[in-house]
Formats: C-alpha cells, sequence, structure tokens
C-alpha cells in the first residue's frame, strides 16, 4: 500500500474509534434500573460532582464527563449541578443524569414523600397508586386526570402531548404519557401536579430518545402508542438478549404497518376489553370488539387511536431505532411468539411460525393460554 493511502485510513480509524468511544462513554453503566442516592453539596464544583459520580459507579469516565460538561455548557445555556439529594439510577445516560442534576425542581425535598409508578403501567393504575399515597378516591383521581381543561394546559405546555389525544374513542386522553419511575413528590401535591411531573418526565424521555437517534418529522402519538404495545409483547428484562429481541418485536410491528397489514396484537385486546394482562382470559367476544383499540378484530387494521399504557425508555427507544435503523437481521419478520421462558422466536410467514409453535410444543416449552 502507498504511503499516500496510509495516512487518510489512519485518520479515518482515529476518528471512528474517537465517535465509538465517547458514544459508549455516554451510556448507561448498566441496562437493568438500578436506584442510587446522590448528594451535591453546597458550593461543591463541577469537577467534585464529577468525580463523585464515578465513586458511585454512575458514570463510565470522570475524564469524559468532565469534558462533556465543558463542551455542553454554554453561556446561553450553562449546565449548573444544583445542590440538593437526588435519586439517580444507573440505567440512565450521561447526558439523563447531568440534565437531573441540572434541574433543580429534580432535588428531593425533604418534606416529600417517595411514590414509585410502575413501568407499562395504565392510567388507571397510575391513579391507584396516587388514590393510596394520598387516601384519595380513585375514580376521583381519574376524573381529575382526564378533566379537559387539565388534558387542553399539558397539550398546550408539552411537545409529546398533541391533539390526538382528544379523539372521541380514546379511554383516557394522558393514557401513555405517564412515566413509570420513583418520584418524590410533595405530601401536599394536588393530583393534577403528580400527573403534571409524570407527563413531564415523559416528555423529557421521550424527546431524549428522538434526539439520541436524530430522527425528525415526529409522530409522537403514534410511536407511543406502538411503544406501548412493545412494552407488553417483548421479552422479559432478564432475556440475556433482551435489548436485541426487543427491537425485533417493535421491528415487527414496523414491518406489519408497512405493508397495511394488521398489528394483531393481544396486549390491545385485553386493553379493550378492560382485562388484565397474565391474569385474565381472553374470550371470542374480547377478540371481536371494536373500539380503536383492538388489533384483533377488523376495525382497527393500523396503529390503535392511542397507548394502550405507558411505555418504558427501551421500548420507546426499540420504535424510533426501528424505524431510524432497521436491524437487517429482522428486516423480513412479520410474525414473532414467546416461549414460556420469556425467549422470543422470529418467523417470516405464518407457515414458518406454525412449525415453530409446534416444535415448542414438542418440547414442553409452549406457554399455553
Amino acid at each position: 500500500m502507498k504511503k499516500r493511502y496510509l495516512l487518510p485510513i489512519i485518520t479515518i480509524i482515529v476518528v471512528l474509534a474517537l465517535v465509538g468511544g465517547c458514544y459508549y462513554m455516554t451510556m448507561p453503566m448498566q441496562g437493568q434500573s438500578e436506584k442510587v442516592e446522590f448528594k451535591i453539596s453546597d458550593g461543591d464544583h463541577a469537577r467534585t460532582v464529577i468525580k463523585n459520580l464515578k465513586k458511585a459507579k454512575l458514570i463510565k469516565s470522570e475524564y469524559f464527563a468532565l469534558l462533556y460538561y465543558k463542551m455542553n455548557s454554554t453561556t446561553k445555556h450553562p449546565i449548573s449541578f444544583k445542590a440538593g439529594d437526588y435519586d439517580l439510577n444507573k440505567a440512565d445516560s450521561l447526558r439523563d443524569i447531568f440534565d437531573t442534576l441540572n434541574d433543580s425542581t429534580a432535588a428531593i425535598d425533604k418534606d416529600s414523600k417517595k411514590v414509585s409508578f410502575p413501568e407499562g403501567g395504565r392510567l388507571t393504575d397510575f391513579a391507584l397508586k396516587i388514590a393510596n399515597s394520598y387516601d384519595l378516591d380513585v375514580n376521583t383521581v381519574i376524573s381529575e386526570m382526564d378533566d379537559p381543561v387539565f388534558v387542553q394546559k399539558m397539550i398546550d405546555k408539552y411537545e409529546i402531548v398533541t391533539a390526538s389525544v382528544l379523539n372521541e374513542n380514546i379511554k383516557h386522553p394522558l393514557e401513555g404519557y405517564l412515566y413509570g419511575d420513583t418520584y418524590f413528590l410533595k405530601k401536599d401535591a394536588t393530583v393534577q401536579e403528580i400527573t403534571e411531573k409524570l407527563v413531564s418526565t415523559m416528555n423529557n424521555k421521550v424527546k431524549a430518545s428522538f434526539d439520541e437517534n436524530k430522527y425528525k418529522g415526529v409522530n409522537y402519538h403514534d410511536i407511543l402508542a406502538v411503544a406501548s404495545i412493545v412494552e407488553h409483547e417483548g421479552p422479559a428484562k432478564t432475556t440475556k438478549t433482551y435489548k436485541e429481541e426487543l427491537q425485533g418485536v417493535a421491528q415487527v410491528f414496523l414491518n406489519r404497518i408497512a405493508i397495511g397489514m394488521s398489528l394483531g396484537s393481544d396486549v390491545t385486546t385485553y386493553y379493550s376489553a378492560n382485562k388484565r394482562i397474565g391474569t385474565d382470559v381472553l374470550t371470542v367476544a374480547d377478540f371481536n370488539i371494536c373500539d380503536g383499540y383492538n388489533t384483533r378484530g377488523n376495525c382497527v387494521p393500523g396503529i390503535p387511536v392511542g397507548p394502550i399504557s405507558s411505555a418504558s425508555k427501551d421500548s420507546i427507544d426499540a420504535v424510533v431505532k426501528g424505524i431510524m435503523k432497521p436491524m437487517d437481521k429482522y428486516k423480513d419478520y412479520y410474525y414473532f411468539v414467546a416461549d414460556k421462558n420469556t425467549n422470543i422466536h422470529f418467523s417470516k410467514t405464518d407457515a414458518d411460525q406454525q412449525k415453530v409453535i409446534k416444535e415448542l410444543k414438542n418440547q414442553d416449552l409452549w406457554l399455553e393460554e
């Protein structure tokens, strides 16, 4: 190889290595959620905060975090770590952690109460949690969450909440717009203040997902609807290839949408029938419900009228990545089933899937309904 070609090739390799390294350094410490209490004292310098983040095993590199801090802290938009106690997560990216520490409202109020909302929960699950935590009537809580004036306020204030939530066929306008996580809430907080906190967090998570994947022309409502299905159809988080299989599930649904094929998802039927996944049994009558959500019937050929629950950021990421950079491995798959161990098996045709099901039954791995 001539020397004149060697330098450009080496330069490209170095640049790619640097870009890859930077990307790796901004990623979460681990895939699974693990909360860590973190304190910033008055007068702590950015270097001190970053050093303590490394000690708490919340970031991968103290040096890179400091570099990231300097590169992203501008005169117009400075990063200013606020003193206080925080509840951070090892599953959060460097950007998420910095955004949290830059938000004075994110610090734990000593007069607050800790309330955990489930990932993948329905609005009624969130309402029940609020009711139990604040000694309120759950129906009153739901009524306040569905209040038209309040919903319009959320539409006006948060980018991801659009007029699509006002569709008359939607059961609860803010279904799918509440982010399941652990929060420190004021002891005297109102239902709508709590709900807005959940909406605000979902807004930040969703926008972060789109920013990370450089996705433009966003239809937040449809993507949240698909992500809510992926949330319940995907593999268990304990699965070794969890994120890859989750993206595969998302891509199967996106492949179906692309050719106008029904999503055919049982989890949408559970929502239509107001039944619980994993405990209730679906009937023929349930599959025939026609309400804008049920993709197993003949009334919803594409995306449901709205989300069937809240989605985790993993499920949102899987859908966004499936749109932006589909994995070649799953581009021709339109079917999947899960076995007893929650492993996902993908197929290109219905005939192939029937063979998979037969084999799973022979191996006593078929999950009987």
